[in-house]
Parts: C-alpha cells; sequence; structure tokens
C-alpha cells in the first residue's frame, strides 16, 4: 500500500526495427527502436513479463557492404584496364 504511487521505469533502446511489444502503444518510439514500461512498485512481488520482438539490420547493413566493395573492385579493373591501354597506345 505504501508504494502504491510510485513506479519502476524501464526504458530498453533496440539495435533493430521493432515488430511488436506487450508495452502500452503510447510506449514505443518506433522512430528510435525504444520501448518504455512503467510498472507500479507495488505490483513487482508479482513476476512481472515484458516482451519485445524486434528484427535485426545488420543483413542490410552487409548487403551495402558486399555491394560497395564489388563496385570499388570493379572501378579498380576499369582504371587499371584503362591505363595499360594509354602506355600501350603510346
Amino acid at each position: 500500500m505504501m508504494f502504491g504511487k510510485y513506479q519502476w521505469h524501464y526504458e530498453l533502446t533496440l539495435p533493430g526495427k521493432i515488430v511488436s511489444t506487450n508495452a502500452n502503444s503510447a510506449d514505443v518510439d518506433y522512430s528510435s527502436n525504444t520501448v518504455k514500461w512503467n510498472i507500479p512498485i507495488a505490483s513487482l512481488a508479482k513476476t512481472q513479463i515484458m516482451t519485445v520482438t524486434f528484427e535485426k539490420s545488420t543483413a542490410t547493413n552487409l548487403t551495402i557492404i558486399i555491394l560497395g566493395v564489388i563496385i570499388v573492385i570493379v572501378l579498380a579493373i576499369v582504371f587499371f584496364i584503362s591505363i595499360s591501354k594509354k602506355k600501350k597506345s603510346e
């Protein structure tokens, strides 16, 4: 009873896009991938389950890195071929 007016605040920022959570929709910030839970301290004597499901975004980052490396390699090959053609023509 004496802790009834106090709440425990927990905030979690995730490394990927939030798919689902049991937090209130007002406490979910999809732009920053942050979820907040506010739990009355009096109810902490019981088990509290806080769930969130998110997507990892590393696959997209890896794809971009691989494409970047391939582009750099192709540009390097084109550069060296153009230099060798100039040397042969001289």
